[in-house]
């Protein structure tokens, strides 16, 4: 969700988007920061709000998952031709097809 932040959002801004109560958001972050996923700091311009800024810790995790994923794809279909892949493709779309047809008929 920090996506939707151009500058990282305060807890307030944070729980709001969140729609959770000031005090779990809070919580929340400084258990993230414990794992090394966030960090609380002290606003300079106004020292009542604390920022949320998203660390490597979380990148490194995203990247770890994106290549556990793929490995696990890859080691899935190695044992199949391209030909096959392309076959069980074309069953799972007819299948596909045909659950639109059934759940049609109800």
């Amino acid at each position: 969700m920090l996506e939707l932040f151009e500058e990282p959002p305060s807890l307030i801004e944070s729980a709001t988007a969140y729609a959770f109560p000031y005090q779990n958001i809070k919580q929340i972050l400084l258990r993230l920061g414990n794992k090394g996923f966030a960090t609380l700091e002290n606003n300079k311009c106004d020292k009542g709000l604390a920022w949320l800024l998203r660390q490597n810790a979380g990148n490194r995790k995203e990247e770890t998952n994106k290549e556990n994923v793929t490995n696990f794809i890859n080691s899935m279909f190695a044992p199949f031709s391209s030909q096959q892949i392309d076959r069980l493709i074309n069953s799972l779309l007819t299948l596909y097809g045909n659950l639109g047809g059934i759940s049609n008929e109800k």
